[in-house]
């Protein structure tokens, strides 16, 4: 959970929308990643050679808050909860995961086919004032690269963004100016229990080269008048998986996420005697 400090101004909330407060940058040549973000917990990016899973908890101000990312799995989960919280701020949790993805045909190609990103969830949420809250699902291609908070923002970068929001909040608001400074649109909204969001993007869109990224966030605005209670859950959780059409083969940077196969090592140059 990460607190920022808000200020009011004639009657409106003004939080800063900049997607940098609260992305995980990575360096380097990260292919792929699982990471989470709360308040004193900024894990080192990339994560260590292996670390395929984030996962973190911790209680702020009366606020105990969870966030987890399995790549392996497609798993991404978050819990933004308060009870009679009075300390002024933003409380705010995210998970992320990405891969650097491959697209292979058998056919002539790919063009006239689609990339399937198949999304399970299943939510609980309450709120004393829902009117404090708004949570969020993200899922971005960009041209292969490094993952960093500019491909979110510098348009050439980015070739798919979809955004929904998930849940029973209703700060809108605020919801749309962050979603514009990170150049994405509401493209549906999911209240709480079992729901699918099977997105088809045509290969024409992403090409045969990509990176995936999803990230799953819940923010609280506490204005410090009244003592508001809520519980955003998320953990149950959120599961992604991609699919393709007969005859395409999705190769991972991981080798994990679902729907994709790792890339076949390079044939051995090491020579072997052999007794005749």
């Amino acid at each position: 959970m990460t607190k920022f400090t808000i200020t009011r101004s004639a009657g409106l909330w003004l939080l800063p929308i900049l997607f940098a407060l609260f992305t995980l940058n990575a360096a380097g040549d990260t292919l792929s990643f699982a990471a989470v973000s709360l308040p004193s917990f900024n894990p080192a990016f990339p994560p260590p050679p292996g670390t395929n899973s984030a996962s973190h908890t911790e209680t702020d101000n009366g606020a105990t808050n969870s966030a987890a990312a399995n790549l392996a799995t497609g798993m991404l989960g978050v819990l933004n909860a308060g009870n009679n919280v009075t300390t002024p701020g933003v409380y705010a949790t995210f998970a992320q995961l990405g891969d650097t993805i491959t697209a292979t045909s058998t056919a002539s190609g790919l063009s006239g086919l689609n990339l399937g990103v198949n999304i399970s969830l299943d939510s609980t949420t309450s709120f004393s004032d829902s009117s404090g809250n708004f949570s969020f699902l993200w899922v971005y291609m960009f041209t292969p690269g490094t993952f960093d908070q500019s491909q979110f923002t510098l348009l050439p970068n980015v070739l798919v963004s979809r955004g929904y929001l998930l849940g029973n909040g209703t700060d809108t608001g605020i919801a749309d100016a962050l979603f514009a400074a990170n150049n994405v649109a509401v493209d549906g909204v999911f209240g709480d229990g079992k729901n699918t969001i099977p997105l088809q993007i045509p290969f024409d869109t992403v090409g045969s080269n990509f990176q995936i990224e999803l990230v799953l966030g819940s923010e609280e605005l506490v204005n410090g008048i009244g003592s508001p209670t809520w519980s955003a859950d998320f953990l149950d959780p959120l599961n992604v998986s991609l699919s393709a059409p007969a005859g395409v083969t999705l190769t991972s940077a991981s080798g994990l996420l679902p729907g994709t196969v790792g890339a076949v090592p390079e044939p051995s140059t090491v020579c072997r005697w052999r007794h005749p």
